[in-house]
């Protein structure tokens, strides 16, 4: 059987890491020759090593400023390694007995330990000059991606071994660098990040041409190839062979593209992060939009990296183009991972973009047939206008050092932008599908000759794709947007922030992951750490620890909530555990023992300074909320780790860090008192001032609460079954509940009266909502249908039914004229709440959808499930799909 592409691309042989195949290569100008293996063994190695000279160091020569002072340096070094071996550190870590690699045949290094990281500042002002140089070119690598040693050197201008060992010697000891030595000799290095952002900080006007740096590292092996590759066909002689030479010949140097780099394990996967760094926009778009060089990267290093690049390229520029090939890889990606043996990526973004390519076409062939010439002169001069203002930022980019859009002018409008999308789809679009049909003429591959050629010639020859002449598969730019991936269980509860920008789920594998909005990738995942779930928390009232300890199963979390600013997030799980996030650094603040059983409701107000907890130990509680910084910090990816204060830069972490804990004002206690097997709290709200609560509870009893007095005003009785939901209507005082009894009823929070019921379900009831302008009530039912209530006389208007399953609950525009129910038949559906007509159903959860939210102004819903996915849809795209397709197996 074929290799995987995974394989083809990435060998799992740490020879394709270690240069082996570079080994054969003449000595000619600007490549390498020699043992690079010799680099890769402890003392005592003579290999000789002749890198890549950068142009902008005036001497190849390993030089020292002092003698003094270079012993001062040794000196350090050897005081900071006193507890340890003093050989070579290419073999620290090769002293256990099996050196641990990841599945791309990487080392897997531990974290940095912060307390072993030198202050950046002191630590380069005693570096001679050379040293320094070397130090601060470590910052512009990836952060957090091992990097072959061979390429570090290169880019040091390192020439000699011993030299070279020493060097990484010195910069492993005093925490700059992790070294790995693996069984074939090849060594690889990890760089700090603390150190990596203390260079950044104090030289930003070098990032750009440290970036260029390591770029013309991979041009000049690239070069050296085909100089190989002529050298070859000389020898061989020919028609086809000088056939071949003349291309090669005819290819210019400054003509090398970045997916023609020789893969070495690191710069594929750190290939826009260098490209965007020296500010080269351009080529990092003609990458994210190349279906070979996606899949290639996909099966080399994942969905998250590929997402990244795209993440990285979007946050300076608002490419319309970049985005639609985004969103279409998001949804080509199942079928891609199952076969990855297969080549699929181009045929599945051609077909998931034929919607997008026809619109854009007829909307072209409009403006040319349309009598008004001179309109549509001027917007293709538009068109190209902002093509120019696109490359003019890029270079202001590449000048600012730090990929800043820059430039002067005015901004192009979303007309002049959507124009543009429409023409440079539709020729990606024809040169796409030309592609995918002449795809079948590739020929195979001589293994030997694999790390040689671009990801588009390593596709091995295959029989063709059909090709659809409808778009049959599901649409980039219709109603789904995007697949939000990544939790491990089943999804119970989405947020979305008051900004619009990130949606937060919380799942039955105990995390809670931030997700963009824009490019539907996991900026933050809140999980907390292992070890404090087996042991009390500070500052917990009761001094109780989680069930369990040790290895125990994640504790399914069951409520979730964000304040109105944005920078604190709150979660519950199932053993009453109340969770408080600061979302600017992914800081666990506070973790408290709220209940003494499952967590099962939490609501904040609308100034985000209290919120309630309801919990199944018959209690509700009233808690104080710390102030938060509202902004959160994208580049980061953590674990829900306790942070400190970096050693570089101690003020780094404490400037965003949440001010005070949560603090416990007030017990709502009064539920169950009649029965001993009930009063468990199942939902709570707070009104609109931030006066008034309401609880609710299987003791079918309903009760108000005073936040500011901090009292009971009413009991409400009238149910005959569970009360399960409850929601204030509108900016008023009144509230409507929700229960298994089949009925909701409305009441007036003051007096306790009931205003009204409202009966007509078969079925009990599940969850209430009222729109924000207070003017319509929306009821969903296990009888598979909702219903839509008017808030003056409490009369249905409505009946919603199409569900084929149990109605879990509902979501509501602002302005009460469209809802979003999810069901357990595994979609939601969109509906007019004048007319009862569905507008749309939403297709492509696979299991029950359990939870739903919209953004504020009602474009976007956002729906969880127990398929362990959240799912995007854009409400104001219409749904593009044939008339004409299966309904189920396709057979002969």
């Amino acid at each position: 059987a074929r290799a995987s592409f995974a394989h083809d691309h990435l060998d799992l042989d740490p020879d394709h890491h270690a240069g082996t195949p570079q080994q054969q290569l003449p000595a000619v100008p600007g490549s390498y020759a020699g043992s690079q293996q010799g680099l890769g063994s402890t003392a005592g190695s003579t290999g000789s090593f002749q890198p890549l000279q950068d142009p902008g160091r005036k001497s190849a020569s390993y030089q020292r400023s002092s003698v003094d002072q270079r012993a001062s340096i040794d000196s350090v070094a050897s005081k900071a390694s006193s507890t340890g071996s003093k050989r070579s550190s290419f073999a620290l870590e090769a002293d256990a007995d099996v050196v641990e690699t990841d599945h791309y045949g990487r080392p897997s290094f531990a974290p940095f330990e912060k307390a072993m990281a030198s202050r950046g500042a002191v630590f380069e002002a005693s570096l001679p000059v050379d040293l320094a140089e070397m130090y601060r070119r470590l910052a512009v690598l990836l952060p957090q991606a091992p990097i072959p040693l061979v390429t570090v050197l290169q880019l040091w201008g390192v020439t000699d071994p011993r030299e070279a060992q020493e060097t990484v010697q010195i910069f492993v000891m005093q925490g700059v660098l992790k070294a790995a030595t693996l069984p074939d000799g090849a060594t690889w290095l990890l760089v700090s990040p603390d150190h990596q952002q203390y260079v950044l900080a104090d030289h930003p006007t070098k990032v750009s041409e440290w970036h260029s740096a390591v770029l013309n590292i991979y041009r000049k092996q690239v070069i050296a190839t085909r100089y190989l590759q002529q050298q070859k066909l000389l020898q061989q002689g020919g028609a086809a062979a000088a056939a071949a030479l003349a291309m090669l010949t005819g290819l210019q140097d400054d003509e090398i593209l970045p997916s023609q780099f020789i893969n070495d394990g690191y710069i594929w996967l750190a290939m826009t992060h260098h490209l965007m760094g020296a500010g080269l926009t351009d080529q990092v778009r003609a990458l994210l939009i190349d279906p070979s060089w996606l899949e290639v990267k996909l099966h080399c290093y994942g969905v998250a990296a590929v997402v990244d690049d795209f993440r990285t390229y979007l946050q300076v520029n608002n490419d319309l183009t970049v985005k639609a090939v985004l969103q279409a890889f998001q949804m080509s990606l199942s079928c891609c991972m199952e076969r990855s043996h297969l080549p699929m990526m181009r045929h599945q973004l051609v077909l998931r973009l034929m919607a997008a390519a026809q619109a854009s076409a007829a909307a072209d062939a409009d403006t040319r047939d349309s009598s008004e010439v001179g309109s549509a002169r001027e917007s293709d001069s538009n068109i190209r206008r902002i093509s120019s203002q696109r490359s003019q930022r890029a270079n202001s980019s590449s000048d600012s050092g730090a990929g800043a859009v820059g430039g002067s002018g005015p901004s192009p409008s979303h007309k002049q932008l959507h124009q543009q999308y429409q023409l440079e789809m539709r020729d990606w679009f024809s040169m796409q599908y030309k592609q995918c049909r002449a795809s079948a003429s590739l020929l195979p591959l001589p293994g030997s000759q694999l790390l040689a050629y671009t990801p588009d010639q390593q596709q091995q020859q295959l029989p063709p794709h059909l090709m659809c002449y409808t778009p049959s598969l599901r649409q980039a730019g219709g109603l789904h947007r995007m697949a939000l991936r990544g939790h491990l269980g089943p999804i119970r509860s989405v947020v979305i922030t008051r900004d619009g920008k990130d949606v937060l789920t919380a799942s039955d594998d105990g995390g809670v992951q931030v997700w963009d909005m824009d490019i539907g990738d996991c900026i933050l995942q809140l999980q907390v750490p292992q070890q404090l779930t087996a042991q009390p928390f500070p500052g917990s009232p009761t001094g109780l620890p989680g069930a369990g300890g040790g290895n125990k199963s994640p504790v399914p979390l069951t409520a979730l909530a964000v304040t109105a600013d944005g920078g604190c997030c709150l979660s519950g799980d199932a053993e009453g555990w109340l969770n408080c996030w600061n979302l600017k650094t992914g800081q666990l603040v506070h973790r408290v023992r709220a209940h003494r059983g499952r967590l099962n409701a939490l609501e904040v107000d609308s100034s985000g300074s209290r919120c309630i907890t309801g919990g199944q130990d018959r209690t509700a509680k009233l808690w104080s909320l710390p102030a938060a910084t509202p902004s959160i910090n994208r580049s980061m990816s953590l674990q829900g780790v306790l942070p400190a204060a970096s050693p570089l830069n101690p003020a780094a972490t404490a400037s965003g860090s949440l001010i005070g804990i949560l603090q416990l004002e007030f017990e709502l206690t009064g539920h169950g008192l009649e029965h001993a097997d009930t009063g468990a709290v199942l939902d709570v709200a707070i009104s609109s001032d931030g006066v008034l609560g309401v609880t609710v509870s299987d003791d079918m009893k309903v009760k108000v609460w005073d936040l500011d007095q901090q009292m009971c005003v009413q009991t409400c009785r009238g149910h005959s079954g569970w009360v399960v939901s409850a929601q204030f209507i509108g900016n008023t005082h009144n509230f409507v509940t929700a229960s298994h009894d089949e009925t909701a009823q409305a009441w007036d929070a003051w007096t306790g009266e009931c205003l009204g019921t409202l009966i007509g379900h078969s079925g009990r009831l599940n969850a209430v909502q009222a729109s924000a302008d207070g003017r319509v009530i929306v009821t969903v039912s296990d009888d598979m249908t909702a219903r839509v209530w008017e808030s003056m006389d409490f009369t249905c208007i409505g009946v919603l039914t199409g569900h084929t399953g149990w109605i879990n609950n509902v979501a509501l525009l602002r302005n009460g004229r469209q809802c979003v129910t999810v069901s357990g038949d595994g979609t939601a559906r969109v509906w007019d709440t004048n007319s009862g007509k569905c507008l749309q159903i939403l297709e492509g959860h696979s299991g029950d959808v359990t939870c739903v939210v919209l953004t504020n102004r009602g474009r976007f819903a956002v729906t969880g499930s127990v398929d362990g996915t959240a799912q995007v849809w854009d409400l104001s795209a219409q749904d593009v799909s044939s008339l004409n397709v299966h309904q189920g197996k396709v057979g002969y």
